[in-house]
């Protein structure tokens, strides 16, 4: 029997947002005369299907493309790491390939968002700083994005790791935390990476006390 890459409720759904679509935007027609060269561009764009992979926090996010008629296809699934989610890269791209193929809709972007399970134990949540396993973890991304690259993504996003919140972190600055840690060695690889970029996160819900970013009890209101 052959394996279906999209199930009877994901077909159904893609089917809908089809119908949607090509009543949003219907590529045949010319835009409105006199308007403005940003309208223009949107009026022109073909929608596009878009792969998110990550963790619980990107499986949980509810993202979506701000342009109408795209399609995001969501297989981040809770406690990945990087290497766990290279090992599974080629199975979670075939439903991102497969409505490319079958709606005959145009490659999207990858968003790629670990939160930090790489430096975090699973048992306890405590995060930790080693040097190995972040080289490891660099070596990970690379190969990654090297593959991704391949399969002609129009952009590669990476958002970047988060502080986790635990009484064990609770009020020491954003720059010793594993998280912290776990940012710049992502950063580093990708900014090596030609059509990969990385937008970084973890300082923006720390708390800046006496002229340094702290992670304290009360950032929890803004997860």
């Amino acid at each position: 029997m052959a394996h279906l890459l999209m199930n009877a409720e994901d077909l159904e759904e893609a089917r809908t947002w089809l119908q949607q679509a090509s009543g949003v935007e219907p590529p045949a027609e010319d835009p409105p005369a006199g308007a403005d060269r940003r309208s223009r561009s949107h009026h022109r764009r073909q929608p596009a299907v878009h792969l998110l992979l990550g963790d619980s926090v990107a499986r949980d996010s509810q993202l979506l493309s701000r342009y109408p008629g795209d399609l995001l296809i969501n297989r981040a699934r809770g406690g990945v790491t990087w290497a766990s989610t290279l090992e599974r890269l080629k199975e979670d791209l075939k439903p991102w390939e497969h409505a490319t193929s079958t709606f005959n809709l145009e490659k999207g972007a990858v968003i790629l968002w670990l939160s930090g399970n790489d430096v975090h134990r699973r048992s306890t949540g405590v995060g930790f700083i080693d040097g190995e396993v972040l080289e490891q973890m660099s070596r990970d991304i690379r190969q990654l994005l090297d593959v991704l690259k391949e399969k002609g993504p129009k952009m590669i996003i990476i958002l970047g790791p988060l502080p986790r919140l635990c009484a064990h972190v609770d009020g020491i600055t954003w720059e010793r935390t594993a998280s912290y840690h776990m940012e710049r060695a992502t950063k580093r690889t990708v900014d090596q990476t030609e059509g990969a970029s990385m937008t970084t996160l973890g300082r923006s819900l720390t708390k800046k006390k006496f002229g340094r970013h702290s992670v304290r009890s009360e950032c929890g209101m803004w997860f």
